[in-house]
Order: structure tokens, then sequence, then C-alpha cells
């Protein structure tokens, strides 16, 4: 469910489930995304 779509609670009543789904499209999937596109940067005429 991403960015938590759909969950409305308070913070108090929020499932951990659906929090974890929320980290895991925010943080983890753009970490996994800038991990993979590092090295085709580099390979690419982009300025560092």
């Amino acid at each position: 469910m991403p960015c938590g779509a759909g969950v409305t609670a308070p913070v108090a009543d929020f499932p951990l489930s659906a929090w974890n789904d929320v980290v895991n499209v925010n943080l983890t999937c753009t970490f996994m995304v800038t991990q993979r596109a590092i090295p085709l940067l580099k390979e690419s005429k982009a300025v560092w």
C-alpha cells in the first residue's frame, strides 16, 4: 500500500504492518533504486 494510502488511524492505533508498508515504499525502494542507478551514472558522462 503506497504511502499508507487508505489507512486512516491515529498514530496510537496505526497498524505496524501499514507503517512497514510506508517505510518500504518511501525509504527501502528509494534506497534500492539509488543503489542500482549509481553504477549506470558512473558509466555515463554525468558530472559527479
